[in-house]
């Protein structure tokens, strides 16, 4: 009798570990996956290849976006957005631009250096209205184009494009 409660107590104590470090092993901290990545090419006013644009979607219905530039100019910040439409409408004189997202900025401290800047994206807020779901699709499917710039501090302020690309459609 007494061996058959060892046996019982044994069972129950290696159940026990095997349910604690399964438990352990599953985590809400692992990172989505991957399952799609596309990467365009930023074109600077004399070139292509200025950096690049990484879209990354996840499995979790968000995905990153990296743009990042090669080059830059020691305490320069550069401001990183996707603008709503083409790449024409830099061309136009005074030009309204749609922000579709905004990375925010980032300021370089040494000349040469790469600028980079993520952000992990599940909606969207446009002008016009309530917060949208935004996914990988949403924008590929439509015409955006990402944008890196910055404003010299001169009065009036002067706005300089750094590079450009075309998103989507």
């Amino acid at each position: 009798m007494l061996i058959n409660k060892n046996k019982a107590l044994s069972l129950g104590l290696i159940a026990t570990a095997i349910f604690g470090i399964s438990l352990a092993s599953c985590s809400d901290d692992d990172p989505a996956r991957v399952l799609r990545k596309k990467e365009i090419p930023l074109r600077t006013a004399t070139e292509i290849g200025g950096g690049t644009v990484t879209i990354q979607e996840r499995t979790d219905s968000t995905f990153d976006l990296t743009i990042k530039i090669n080059k830059s100019t020691k305490d320069i910040t550069y401001k990183f957005s996707v603008i709503k439409g083409d790449t024409a409408l830099l061309r136009t004189q005074n030009p309204t631009l749609e922000v579709g997202l905004d990375l925010g900025s980032e300021k370089s401290t040494t000349n040469d250096a790469a600028v980079i800047k993520t952000i992990t994206v599940k909606k969207i807020k446009p002008a016009t209205g309530d917060s949208v779901k935004f996914n990988y699709d949403s924008l590929l499917k439509y015409s955006y184009f990402a944008r890196v710039h910055y404003v010299t501090a001169a009065t009036p302020p002067a706005d300089s494009n750094v590079a450009r690309a075309k998103i989507g459609k």
